[in-house]
């Protein structure tokens, strides 16, 4: 029988988080070697956010091209557009077996994507010229007297229909050029649109909330007061989060957030030193300080990876620790066997809404065999055997009870408990112990 301390079960967390670091550089794609080290970040932000995914071969494919039919389904999820009411085809080369017709018709209506005419060209390569003007457009900002103060180098290759778009694109920091040239005409790379959905995110901010009050026609809403630490951001306190974040140790930067008011904050150490290295990236990548989305997007996002790591590495107790960290609610330690099936299941990319949706659904449909292995746990705090066995005999699914091994389980399961840092322990758990122990006294 297995005598494991606390000790040893500490490591296995600290040597899980040890493994997260790479974790977060590779995005965990297979082909992260060919992401550019400028758009590393971006994928990343794409893959967790949901805007950009990689193949079931888990590859991102960063070099390839974007086609119209692509770019469509992005502009949905970056702008959150509706797309259930689209239910009429209105291109003439669209048909419904097009996988994004319904992207293609709410990005119509949007008036993001009008096509040319009666045809939109959905498996057309989309050029870089060409996303300029949907991400004007997308971010509803008026381009007009814009084409004059074009500089790039290029700049009689960009069509006339896009000039004043592209100076908006380069100015407002949505697209870039290669320092000289702007390359108009060439197709955009899908690590090129992660970054400009990056940088989209960064110019429009997160959607507003529809539940805000919101003032009435015709009246003048108040302004806005500098924070006091309760999240409200003005520009001395987004300049001295960034500057805590380039020139202050961790755990600065961590009173830093919680006095602003950040949720999701790990205690956990190792958890702690991602989110400033992670912050520290973004920074590098986009070149300027972040806005208060991006920061707590970022949080999120090492808090997700951390999460997986740990289902990965079947550490129920860490779970329940990090769960908490991430501010998912209600988490039970009898539960982490099934937390850990469902959030597993969870296709790629997962958020903290998936996840605490999985740790509503299994507590709310296994109330009963809580009950069972709360009193089994509780028969475990009373060191009373006969209790205990009355308590598994609740329990769905157990391996065969042998009441003359009742004090072998008390002992194995009690020592079980010790290994998993004092948690109550799951079903999976005691089933395994249970089968152990069998095994073991049948063949003495």
């Amino acid at each position: 029988m297995r005598t494991f301390s606390k000790v040893f079960a500490s490591a296995l967390l600290v040597t899980t988080f040890a493994g997260l670091t790479a974790t977060i550089a590779s995005a965990n794609f297979l082909d992260s070697g060919k992401i550019a080290p400028w758009a590393y970040d971006a994928v990343l932000e794409a893959r967790n956010s949901g805007i950009m995914q990689g193949g079931t071969d888990n590859n991102f494919r960063p070099l390839d091209a974007i086609t119209r039919q692509e770019a469509a389904a992005i502009l949905v999820k970056l702008l959150e557009l509706d797309t259930t009411a689209s239910t009429k085809i209105t291109f003439s080369d669209v048909t419904a077996n097009d996988w994004g017709w319904k992207q293609i018709e709410a990005v119509k209506h949007a008036g993001v994507m009008l096509g040319d005419g009666a045809v939109f060209r959905p498996n057309d390569k989309i050029t870089r010229e060409e996303l300029a003007v949907l991400l004007v457009k997308a971010a509803d900002i008026d381009p007009a007297g814009q084409a004059d103060a074009l500089t790039v180098a290029d700049h009689k290759k960009i069509s006339s229909w896009a000039k004043a778009y592209v100076q908006t694109a380069i100015e407002k920091k949505l697209m870039r050029g290669d320092g000289t040239n702007f390359n108009p005409q060439s197709q955009a790379t899908r690590q090129e649109v992660a970054v400009m959905a990056a940088n989209f995110t960064a110019l429009v901010g997160a959607p507003q909330d529809p539940t805000a009050p919101q003032p009435e026609p015709g009246t003048t809403p108040e302004p806005t007061q500098p924070s006091t630490g309760t999240g409200t951001d003005t520009l001395e306190d987004l300049t001295s989060l960034n500057n805590v974040i380039r020139n202050s140790p961790t755990a600065q930067l961590l009173a830093a957030l919680k006095d602003e008011s950040f949720q999701h904050l790990s205690s956990f150490e190792p958890t702690q030193e991602l989110y400033m290295d992670a912050l520290l990236k973004k920074q590098y990548r986009v070149n300027r300080d972040l806005t208060r989305v991006e920061m707590q997007q970022t949080i999120d996002v090492v808090n997700v990876l951390t999460i997986e790591e740990v289902v990965s590495s079947n550490d129920p107790a860490g779970l329940i620790d990090v769960l908490k960290d991430a501010g998912i609610t209600y988490p039970q330690a009898v539960l982490a066997d099934l937390y850990m099936q469902g959030i597993d299941a969870l296709p790629t990319p997962k958020t903290l809404a998936d996840i605490q949706r999985v740790v509503t659904i299994v507590n709310t449909g296994n109330a009963a065999l809580v009950t069972a292995l709360t009193s089994a746990n509780a028969a475990l705090d009373a060191d009373d055997a006969a209790a205990l066995l009355t308590a598994l005999q609740g329990v769905p699914g157990l391996p065969s009870l042998q009441a003359e091994n009742a004090d072998y389980y008390l002992s194995e399961l009690a020592m079980e408990r010790e290994f998993n840092r004092g948690y109550a322990l799951n079903k999976s758990i005691i089933a395994r112990v249970i089968e152990a122990t069998n095994l073991s006294v049948s063949s003495n």
